[in-house]
Parts: C-alpha cells; structure tokens; sequence
C-alpha cells in the first residue's frame, strides 16, 4: 500500500452515490474540511473553491492501477485485513470492497471490531487497511488537517509531507486572517 498509484486506482473506485443510500443519516464529506466549517465568515469550502474528492472513474483507476501494477506485490491482495469499528457503516464498506474486488481482483477481510479492540489494533498498526473517522475539535480547517502531521497521535497512517506540514503551521502563525486561509487552501 506504499504505493501512491495504487492507493490512487482504489480511491478511484469509491462510487459516492452507490453509498450514499445506506448512509441516508450520515451526511457524505466532499473532502477532510466539513461544509459546516467556516472562513473568513463563510464556508471554509466555499472560500477553497470546493475542492472534492477524487472523482468515481474506471477509467483513471484503470490507468493509476497500470502505471502501480509493475511494483505491486499480488500475493497481498487476498488477505488483506481491514478493519473498522464496530459502531460505522459496514454497508458503505461493502459497495466499496465489491468495486475492488470487480475491477482489481482486490479482496480484503473486513474486520469489524469492538470499539476498545479496533482502537488498539489502529494504534499498534496491526492492518493493512482502517476505515478511521476525521473530526475536528474546534471551527478551523485546522482541526480536520492536524491529525496528517507527522506527530500527531491521530496519524495511523504514518502519512508525512514536509510541504504540507510547513505550509500548516504557517497558517497557524499566521497574524492575518485572509494569508491563514489562503495557506489552509493550499
């Protein structure tokens, strides 16, 4: 899964409108920053120009799995775990897997553990795969972008970009309000 082309090819295959009825009270994210979350006194997605998620195509999944394809080690995809708590939206998850599945040959175990059990198999990495909910603690575009910092105790993922992570606490410091949301935007 260390390779961005692959994990590319199965976002690719995240068909948002076949989940969004088994998700009928969960309202679906367009990206990390929330709608609600606001900016300059408006919506902090509508200021960043709603930048949304990686679109549902066949076509590009197609084309991220080919260039991945060459590196990818397919002894791992069967087997795969993913887990998730047991308190989510297994019935999302199941839309998701078939389309790997079909398309990839991609199959993963879902686990869907007890809250106590998933958070301790989430922090000490036994998984390949999480479905791991993105809240924020306060207003700001902040809240939604810290746990991707290479030190947060919420980065399962092990995820660092040095760019962005520069480009974050400078929006932090910022003394201006319109230079902290443009950075936040980018």
């Amino acid at each position: 899964f260390a390779n961005a082309n692959f994990r590319r090819a199965l976002a690719s295959l995240v068909n948002r409108s076949d989940i969004a009825a088994p998700l009928a009270h969960y309202s679906l994210a367009e990206g990390i920053v929330p709608m609600d979350v606001s900016l300059l006194d408006r919506s902090y997605r509508e200021y960043a120009e709603n930048v949304s998620c990686i679109p549902y195509s066949i076509g590009r999944a197609e084309y991220f799995y080919k260039n991945a394809e060459p590196s990818l080690d397919m002894d791992k995809f069967v087997g795969a775990r993913l887990i998730m708590p047991d308190d989510t939206m297994a019935d999302a998850v199941g839309y998701i897997m078939q389309e790997w599945q079909k398309e990839f040959g991609f199959y993963c175990i879902v686990e869907i553990l007890p809250t106590a059990d998933y958070r301790a198999r989430l922090e000490s990495g036994d998984y390949e795969l999480a479905v791991v909910e993105l809240t924020g603690g306060y207003n700001s575009p902040e809240a939604y972008m810290k746990p991707f910092l290479r030190d947060s105790a919420e980065n399962f993922s092990g995820y660092y970009n040095m760019e962005f992570e520069r480009t974050l606490r400078q929006a932090g410091r910022a003394v201006e309000l319109s230079e902290s949301a443009d950075l936040y935007t980018k």
